[in-house]
Formats: structure tokens, sequence, C-alpha cells
């Protein structure tokens, strides 16, 4: 029944800080176009980073991946030292970012940090005229002048491209530049980010979404009944979030810091902190090990799979890693990838 042991795990997740430059409408650290005010501002330390990442640990780790829930770890302040101290313990990584804050010469460094097996994701919905309508407060020459210089100083490079209506007459246009540009891989990536909490309670939406509920009655019975195959498990990964808790998996740690009180998700969170106590999973004062070697981890989230929403399985594992519903624009089916 245990989740995952210290001696099988490969990967992080690493939500480096609550920090970001941009207003993008569906993300969870956006209410009514301002920050959330559930969110804190804060960043991980580099004496974080020695402590629960030590030198012993980063042996065994293969790939430490940047992609939070709330923060584009470039954002802040303290990235570079970070990662110089990841690079010198030979830890591959992988950075997802907006890729519009800094200038050039701090890209350009940060590919000299960087070898051929690391990789910074940029995340780049359109081109200059369309990738500002969803990220909101990105500027698209800064970025591609950006972009040229992590490519100029050697860094590998992804386009990673979520298809709206607003944007899909230009992703060959925008592949075809990526590749002219140097990018090594470009990635299409559908989204399902208005699929929200009101759809959960009325269970209205279309697509797959709505297919699953016209064969199971409702979202919640289809949650109730779903087998569970954790991705993060399978690929022995953990989340670490900017405030230094440790989950199993990034979409299990967001509903937290949810704004408001009225979301099944962040309720099922609470009353999971409320049964365990609060900082049960912190790694503030604790190591990894230590985490994971308490019966949350050990027996009763798994357990809790075979469970129903009311008896305590999380509506976030059935919705994300139930066997007939893909969430995640990371899912094989919702993303295609093309190396250039």
């Amino acid at each position: 029944m245990n989740y995952l042991g210290i001696d099988n795990l490969e990967n992080l997740n690493i939500e480096h800080t609550s920090m970001c430059n941009l207003r993008c409408p569906q993300c969870a650290r956006v209410v009514n176009g301002k920050t959330s005010p559930e969110l804190t501002m804060k960043e991980m330390s580099l004496d974080d980073y020695k402590r629960i990442v030590n030198p012993e640990l980063c042996k065994q780790l293969k790939h430490i991946f940047f992609c939070g829930n709330y923060g584009d770890a470039c954002a802040s302040t303290n990235f570079f030292e970070c990662v110089r101290y990841l690079r010198e313990n030979n830890v591959t990584l992988s950075i997802y970012t907006n890729g519009s804050m800094h200038g050039q010469t701090w890209w350009y460094n940060l590919a000299k940090l960087l070898d051929d097996k690391c990789k910074v994701i940029f995340s780049i919905d359109g081109l200059k005229d369309t990738n500002k309508l969803y990220r909101v407060n990105s500027n698209f020459d800064r970025v591609m002048e950006n972009v040229k210089a992590f490519i100029v100083g050697g860094g590998a490079a992804r386009w990673d491209y979520l298809v709206f209506e607003h944007n899909k007459h230009q992703v060959e246009e925008a592949k075809k530049l990526a590749k002219n540009m140097g990018f090594k891989l470009f990635n299409e990536k559908k989204t399902k980010r208005f699929i929200d909490n009101k759809n959960y309670k009325t269970n209205k939406g279309g697509g797959d979404f709505g297919d699953i509920v016209s064969r199971y009655g409702s979202w919640k019975n289809y949650i109730d009944e779903t087998t569970i195959n954790c991705k993060y498990q399978q690929e022995r990964i953990l989340y670490i979030d900017f405030d230094l808790n440790l989950w199993p998996c990034c979409w299990v740690g967001a509903p937290l810091y949810f704004y408001g009180e009225d979301n099944i998700q962040k309720k099922q969170i609470k009353k999971l902190l409320d049964r365990y106590g609060q900082g049960f999973n912190s790694l503030r004062n604790k190591s990894i090990e230590e985490v994971l070697d308490h019966q949350w981890f050990k027996n009763d989230l798994v357990e809790s799979w075979s469970k129903t929403m009311d008896s305590g399985k999380l509506m976030t594992c059935g919705r994300t890693c139930g066997e007939e519903y893909h969430f995640s624009s990371g899912d094989k089916v919702n993303k295609r990838e093309t190396v250039l």
C-alpha cells in the first residue's frame, strides 16, 4: 500500500516559487485579473535545496522538473544560484517558463549552466497577436529575444503551445518559426482549463467530460468508480510546493491555495490536513524520507483509491489519473510533439 519509498524515488517536480509576472486567466493564481489573495510570495532558498535535495539524494535522482502550479521559477530572485547548485551535483533539469522575464544575458548565461540533457520549455501560446490573449502581460518580442539568446548560448529549447480557438490557426506557422529559431521540439497541447469546479457541481460540459457524465450519470459517480493509475507513482516522481510541502503530485498539491472555500478539491485537502495535522507533509523540519514514512504516504493514500469520495477518495486523483478521463495536457492523447 506504500505510495513511494525513498529508495524508489527517481524524479522531483519542484515549484521553486509562487512568483510569476503574468496573469493568465485560467491559472489558479489569478482571480478577477489580479493575484489571488490566497497566495503569499515565497521562494525556496539555496539552503532549502542543500538540506532537502542534498548531494546524496542528487546521486539517485534522474531528473528535476520546475513546473509548478502557481509560479514561474525563472521569475524568482535566486533561481540562478539554485540551478548552479543542482548542476554542480550533476542533476538533469527541465525548466518550464513563459520566458518573458529578465534580459538576453540572463538567458544566455542560463544556457551555459545546462548541458545537452537539460532543457528549457518555453510556454508560448500563439504568435505576436495571440500569445498575449492568454499569456496576459507577456511581451512576445522579448520572449523571442530571450529564446534566441538561450539557443545561442547552447541551450536546448522546446516550444509548448496550448491550443485555443483563438490561436489554433497559427500552429503550423509557429512550428515553422520554432524550427527556424533552433528549437529542438515543438509540442501542441490540448487544454481542459475551462472545465472547472462549476462543471463538476452541475455535471455540465462538452467533449469527453460530457461523455463521462452521460455514461456514468454524474461526475461523482465516475470518480467513485474509476480505477486510479497514478501517473507520478508510475514515474517515481514527488512534488514539492513553494511552501515546502511534499505531495504525491502537483495536482494534489494545487487545491490548498485555490481561492475561496466553495471548491470540492480544496475542501477535501483541508479535510485531509484536519485529519493528519497541519505540517504533516512539511519539509521545513522533516526530510523527504521522514514525510514518506507518514501513514498517509505509507498506506492511506493508495488505500483511498479503492474507496469513494464520501469515504476519502480525492476527486483530484480520479479526475487526473482515472482510466477514462484524460485531464492533463501531458497525457499522450492531449499532446503532439514534433522533433524539429
